[in-house]
């Protein structure tokens, strides 16, 4: 669990990877390769993604995903569901 730092949308559809992460680190301000979860897959697999998130502060819970957002629903927290590729 951490909290959400920054999320990048990119304003334009990529041909070349070396592109899109060029743009990425100039954003992020790290390099693609060092902090991307599949960094090793092929274009193909990153191409189309709509937006990229970091995380900050992230933390180890011994906790249940569902049971975690019943709670955090019942104090008041907005909830999204996202699907991470």
């Amino acid at each position: 669990m951490g909290d959400l730092a920054k999320i990048w949308i990119p304003k334009r559809d990529y041909d070349e990877f070396s592109q899109l992460k060029k743009d990425f680190g100039s954003f992020f301000g790290r390099d693609w390769d060092e902090v991307m979860a599949g960094a090793e897959e092929p274009f193909s697999c990153h191409r189309d993604w709509s937006a990229y998130l970091a995380v900050a502060g992230l933390r180890e819970h011994q906790v249940v995903l569902a049971d975690l957002t019943r709670r955090l629903r019942e104090e008041g927290w907005r909830i999204y569901n996202t699907i991470l590729g």
